[in-house]
């Protein structure tokens, strides 16, 4: 706690000021602290408070490298992780002696909380295929070559759009609306809200598809998209209703 009383009056007498939310904030391991603090299940007990000092060291440790070596955005939602390698017979103790392993192994993840821009393209699609897609995409949760441990995810649909041409692409939306989101800041926030992020996204997105060359793209959004969702989600409630719907999907397509 020295080191931390010494970094906080060190703030004060150089008039240091902002939000420790900011990742290269100063006051960011206190806010680090502070959060792991309030997880504890029970701080009166001196294990626990252990096991928090261990973990928050680290956190503070991983905190400190990242923003040492910080590469621009992408350093903002990635860190990295120590871990003992396995053996051949895939647990971290020798099939042998039964001793631990003492290797260890490092990779890079990305951070929680971390937002995902998509665009998915379809042409030439009936409804019932166009009903098919969004509830893929809202039951699918994981993604990853390791999603049993990692990858979880929640996607949620911005809008729905048709147009006679190609949109933009992926990186033209994320880059508008990384645009969007800074501003004039010298750095976004981490991580972000989801509100703010929608917003950006509606705009953003109004933005290029002023530039489109085609005929007026019609856009589904708010209520409309809404009530689209939940007819999506109440069609998977019932399994006789998906298998039905299914069905009349593949009429569609020619028999072998």
């Amino acid at each position: 706690m020295q080191e931390l009383k010494e970094l906080a009056e060190y703030a004060a007498n150089n008039g240091i000021r902002g939000t420790s939310l900011k990742r290269n904030s100063l006051l960011k391991p206190l806010d680090i602290i502070l959060q792991e603090l309030d997880r504890c299940p029970n701080p009166d007990d001196p294990n626990e408070l252990e096991l928090v000092k261990t973990g928050t060291k680290g956190l503070i440790f991983e905190h400190l490298e990242r923003i040492a070596s910080a590469d621009g955005p992408v350093a903002q939602v990635t860190g990295r992780r120590t871990f003992n390698a396995t053996f051949d017979n895939g647990t971290m103790r020798n099939p042998i002696t039964g001793e631990a392993s003492t290797s260890i192994n490092e990779d890079e993840y990305v951070l929680p909380e971390t937002h995902f821009l998509d665009i998915e393209t379809l042409k030439d699609v009936t409804a019932g295929e166009l009903q098919y897609v969004i509830g893929n995409v809202l039951r699918s949760s994981r993604y990853g070559a390791i999603s049993s441990r990692l990858g979880r995810v929640q996607n949620a649909l911005a809008a729905i759009i048709f147009s006679d041409t190609e949109l933009f692409s992926n990186l033209e939306l994320t880059q508008a609306v990384y645009d969007v989101l800074l501003g004039d800041q010298d750095e976004l926030d981490f991580p972000l809200n989801d509100k703010e992020v929608h917003k950006a996204v509606e705009d953003a997105t109004n933005a290029l598809l002023n530039r489109l060359v085609s005929r007026t793209p019609v856009v589904v959004r708010g209520e409309s998209l809404q009530s689209i969702l939940n007819e999506t989600i109440t069609l998977y409630r019932d399994t006789e209703s998906v298998k039905a719907f299914l069905q009349e999907i593949e009429k569609g397509y020619p028999s072998k």
